[in-house]
């Protein structure tokens, strides 16, 4: 009889151990899942919905540039980073200083108010003043702009969806004047 007696008190202990850890993971787990917030992502993760696309269109006598800029992404674009690099010099053109701005396309003709956020399947013409003395055929312009988003007035700069061109006197030769 004593022999009956040992294996059933080891599996009355097992199972006593096992529905207490399920109890104490259970309790654990609810817990996690109560303290997670689904509407805290953090605002890169936002960038990955960005898209854009830039197309020269015109060029005036003050060697100003003109981009259609298009939003082809989820999210409004509130601003943009860009920089030009001509013979090995990168320049960062300052938005504040006038060296670009942006204008909203409304029922295909320019609204009047500058550099809006570019809502999506937006379109805007972007104009952007560059010293063009040293382009040349073989020495083109890279151009690069950045696009920034702001949700919930947190802003990112999207780097990973940067937009570049290459300009040389090929492509601006022949394009029509810039809207003023």
């Amino acid at each position: 009889m004593k022999k009956g007696i040992s294996p059933l008190i080891a599996y009355i202990l097992l199972i006593g151990m096992t529905v207490a850890m399920s109890v104490t993971v259970s309790i654990y787990l609810k817990n996690q899942a109560q303290s997670i917030n689904f509407n805290s992502k953090e605002i890169e993760v936002y960038c990955a919905d960005v898209a854009m696309d830039a197309e020269l269109v015109c060029k005036n006598s003050e060697n100003v540039l003109g981009f259609n800029l298009t939003n082809r992404g989820y999210y409004s674009i509130s601003n943009l980073t860009i920089s030009s690099k001509i013979s090995g010099v990168t320049t960062t053109l300052d938005l504040n200083s006038g060296a670009y701005q942006w204008n909203i396309y409304t029922d295909n003709s320019l609204g009047d108010s500058d550099n809006e956020a570019i809502s999506p399947k937006e379109k805007a013409l972007l104009l952007i003043a560059l010293d063009l003395t040293d382009l040349t055929p073989a020495n083109p312009i890279e151009i690069t702009i950045t696009p920034s988003i702001t949700i919930d007035d947190k802003g990112a700069v999207c780097n990973e969806k940067v937009f570049k061109l290459s300009i040389s006197n090929n492509n601006i030769n022949g394009l029509d004047s810039c809207p003023q």
